[in-house]
């Protein structure tokens, strides 16, 4: 078992860390400062060392100073975490021997990557060490040194954000980080790199120039655009910026294609602060990297985390399944044709002891992101199909119990046999199971998702398309996938019949629906003008505040035992 010495200051980003990593089943230990890391690194020897940078008496550069003095740690794995670093700093770590570095915020799977990678290029030979280039060592320093100097630098920022900011047009700053960055490094030769990266400083010149703006370096393979705009327009810039990025480059008669993750934060919607709004920027850029990168995030106040905070979520998500800190809460479905409970959906609510409710707005993406969401997912279909086992017991209507899947989980290896597997240990009939599928969760691996889809319709289950008309999922794709059921976004209900664009979409879709043999479901039903279109232009099924919000399992148990439903005849009356 290898063993792994954690360097914090701070205890509970420590602890998290030991967690995580001893649930990879690695021999975890910590130090809480500089000096006491140096003595359990000395008294334990440890097989690689992840040290902060920023600590107060000793700080990270005179830890690995004194453990490469030391013969019995010299050779020790070193890799630093911060969050703060330019490459004048990772320039200084390098030199004084560190073999990597972690930029917080960080998931659970960028710390094991880069865990794991450490370890295998410790037990090569030293002539494989010298043929396998680092992800960044000093020479690449060097050509990211001569690549920033082409463009302004930060110290110019300022004067650009003062100039720029008068504009009444607003102002948006755009992190840009080039997706799969060490990939590229250890690619290409420092000739090569270097032509690479003067063609790209040259082309995110173009690309500021055209949008009346100015491109700055920032750190490492991180730059800055900074140009006129706000939030209305951040889409439209950012998808140009993109598009412009993914156009080749010509290195030596080679044919290269990059991509990027874009974060943007506007001014002065988001702070009127310069550096508040580069971080804000820069936070966003894991949104959209997490998203598979190649992509743009705008950055959310009500949704984005602090590093600390993140990190701290990301590792307590492990532990909420076994803690019994997640709860199930249930939507009822209702038929349009005669007000009867068709269904429910269940969703998933996190009570974490005494920091309170976590939105699901904030720990699902970041489920998705570090992996817990496989463990939750599973546990989630598992309680919600023991749930509607037990109301068929207790002799209640039979209704179809609705989980929603993530895209993670569906291109998980064995994901439809597990499902089978908890159709079988709970007893529920397939027929009361529904699995809902966004359409973004569709266009990593089509092929895959369609079989997965098929093999969840065998069993009996019923499969639906959740969000339609949000994603990328085209109307070809539509009829190619075993769906039985169609969700309507509730954007498409939302103001309805009062919105003039959504009163042809919207009998579109049933239409199309019905020509594929599809039930419909329209969410977000919250006012009875929306509910009377719906049955006007024959939607099937809705779900929606105006009927009930998601409730616990005992109040829809209630409803049940009552053979409760809309008194659809009084809200299609006219003197309503």
């Amino acid at each position: 078992m290898k063993r792994i010495l954690v360097i914090e200051d701070e205890a509970s980003i420590r602890n998290n860390l030991l967690l995580l990593l001893k649930s990879e089943g690695f021999d975890a230990l910590g130090g809480g400062d500089g000096n006491s890391g140096i003595s359990a690194a000395r008294k334990h020897v440890p097989d690689l060392v992840l040290c902060d940078l920023v600590m107060p008496e000793l700080d990270g550069y005179g830890v690995l100073t004194a453990l490469r003095s030391d013969h019995e740690t010299s050779g020790v794995p070193f890799i630093f975490l911060t969050a703060h670093v330019d490459h004048q700093d990772i320039r200084k770590a390098m030199n004084l021997g560190a073999d990597d570095y972690l930029t917080k915020p960080f998931t659970k799977g960028d710390l094991i990557d880069a865990v794991r990678s450490r370890l295998e290029r410790a037990v090569t030979t030293h002539s494989e060490f010298e043929k396998s280039p680092l992800p960044l060592d000093v020479n690449v320093l060097d050509e990211i040194d001569e690549f920033a100097r082409t463009l302004p630098d930060r110290s110019k920022l300022e004067e650009l954000f003062v100039s720029m900011s008068a504009r009444p047009d607003g102002l948006m700053v755009l992190g840009v980080s080039v997706d799969h960055f060490g990939d590229m490094v250890a690619g290409l030769s420092p000739a090569s790199l270097h032509a690479l990266l003067h063609h790209f400083a040259n082309r995110l010149e173009e690309i500021s120039k055209m949008h009346d703006g100015a491109a700055v370096h920032a750190m490492a393979e991180t730059f800055l655009l900074i140009v006129p705009g706000d939030s209305v327009t951040v889409g439209a810039v950012s998808k140009d910026v993109l598009s412009r990025i993914r156009q080749p480059f010509f290195v030596g008669g080679t044919r290269l294609h990059l991509s990027a993750s874009v974060g943007v934060a506007c001014y002065p919607e988001h702070s009127r602060e310069l550096d508040q709004l580069v971080a804000s920027a820069q936070g966003a850029i894991f949104r959209a990297r997490a998203s598979g990168g190649d992509t743009f995030h705008l950055y959310n106040p009500d949704i984005e985390l602090l590093p600390h905070y993140k990190l701290d979520l990301s590792s307590s998500l492990f532990n909420a399944v076994e803690a019994g800190e997640l709860f199930l809460v249930y939507q009822p479905q209702v038929s349009l044709q005669d007000g009867t409970i068709t269904g429910f959906e269940a969703l998933i609510r996190w009570n974490r002891g005494d920091y309170g409710v976590v939105s699901p707005v904030v720990f699902i993406p970041l489920a998705e992101e570090n992996g817990a969401i496989l463990e939750i997912g599973e546990w989630v279909v598992k309680t919600a199909a023991l749930q509607a086992k037990m109301w068929i017991d207790a002799g209640l209507p039979q209704v179809k119990m609705s989980v929603n899947i993530s895209p993670r989980q569906l291109r998980s290896e064995g994901f439809a046999e597990k499902m089978q597997s908890i159709i079988h240990e709970t007893g529920v009939p397939a027929s009361c199971l529904g699995f809902e599928v966004t359409e973004s969760a569709l266009m990593h691996d089509f092929d895959t998702c369609k079989k997965v889809l098929q093999d969840l319709r065998d069993t009996g289950a019923g499969v639906s398309m959740d969000d339609f008309g949000t994603g990328y999922c085209g109307l070809g794709y539509l009829g190619k996938l075993p769906f039985d059921t169609l969700k309507i976004d509730r954007s498409f209900v939302s103001g309805l019949p009062d919105a003039p664009d959504k009163l042809a979409i919207v009998p579109a879709l049933i239409q199309m629906a019905r020509g594929l043999g599809l039930h419909t479901i329209a969410e977000g039903v919250e006012t009875v003008d929306e509910l009377r279109f719906l049955h006007s232009v024959g939607c099937e099924q809705m779900q929606g505040y105006l009927f009930s919000r998601p409730i616990s399992a005992a109040e829809c148990t209630t409803l049940l035992e009552n053979r409760a439903g809309m008194n659809l005849d009084a809200m299609l009356s006219a003197d309503l």
